[in-house]
């Protein structure tokens, strides 16, 4: 007997710690969760901690609070400017309401279906609605080397704003789901390889339009440079030329009077007559028409004094 109320009691405490374990479950830090009992949910729990359930009709599931990712598979997109793009995008989202969010999706795994066959349309359209530009850049700040040239386009949008657009546009259904998109971000962007060798062509063209401006650019430059530099060498020649003609006037002034002051008094008539000698020899030499010799500048050669 007391072996057989030894084995009893055993399976009485197999029966309570099953029971036990059954009727609880945790609920982690970052973690929400529900239980249903045959379909049909009959608690939320969205605090950390033990919380209790009914034994073996009700059944505990688990979701994370935490912000999720969730990954396209690149693939060429045409833009509205008729060009392919080969777009990588992640989206951030988190589920909001653990009870819509198993109704409509029953798991994770159920999720990503969901996610994959609304998200993935979505990109296509938004992209298809704006040009390569709107989808390549964010900002219309030159970020190589700032030069800009006539094939430079502006953007109105951006990627920035698509991506808003992207979550704009699927986040009002996905609410109806439990679930909330945080953001679009672009991963990847790149040309299609249907494109490379016309991207490749038209980045060869770009590039020799900017060398050949920037050789107008040096040119004009240069002509500019010696102009000025020219401009400036004939202003000091005739600056120095006329200093030099200043100081020359005054040599000459300056020896006149040593030459007068030299001749005064009975020298003056013989100083007289050498200035004119020194004329004669240098102008006569360059006469090429005949003067009078009763000009006064020919007294002391013709006259008999």
């Amino acid at each position: 007997m007391p072996k057989k109320s030894t084995i009893r009691t055993l399976i009485i405490l197999a029966v309570v710690v099953i029971i036990g374990l059954n009727s609880m479950f945790i609920v982690e830090e970052g973690y929400q969760a529900i239980t249903v009992r045959f379909g049909k949910i009959v608690n939320t729990y969205t605090n950390a901690g033990v919380n209790f359930k009914a034994p073996f009709v009700d059944n505990a599931e688990v979701f994370p609070k935490k912000t999720l990712s969730w990954n396209n598979k690149p693939e060429d997109i045409i833009t509205n400017d008729k060009e392919y793009l080969q777009v990588n995008v992640t989206a951030r989202w988190k589920i909001i309401d653990p009870v819509k969010f198993y109704e409509t999706n029953g798991s994770i795994q159920g999720s990503y279906s969901k996610l994959d066959n609304t998200l993935d349309p979505q990109i296509k359209t938004v992209i298809a609605t704006n040009n390569r530009v709107e989808v390549v850049r964010s900002t219309n700040e030159m970020l190589n080397d700032g030069y800009k040239t006539s094939e430079s386009k502006e953007i109105s949008t951006g990627r920035e704003e698509i991506s808003n657009q992207i979550k704009e546009g699927v986040n009002p259904y996905f609410k109806e789901m439990g679930i909330e998109i945080i953001d679009i971000i672009f991963k990847k962007v790149r040309f299609s390889d249907k494109l490379t060798q016309s991207v490749y062509e038209r980045m060869i063209k770009s590039r020799n339009v900017i060398a050949e401006e920037y050789r107008s650019s040096g040119e004009g430059e240069k002509q500019k440079i010696i102009g000025e530099t020219d401009k400036d060498i004939l202003r000091i020649r005739s600056e120095a030329n006329a200093y030099a003609q200043v100081k020359k006037g005054e040599a000459d002034a300056e020896a006149a009077r040593i030459y007068s002051e030299a001749y005064k008094g009975e020298s003056a008539e013989f100083y007289a007559f050498w200035r004119a000698l020194e004329s004669y020899k240098d102008t006569l030499p360059k006469f090429k028409k005949t003067f009078s010799t009763d000009m006064e500048y020919f007294q002391y050669l013709y006259s008999s004094k």
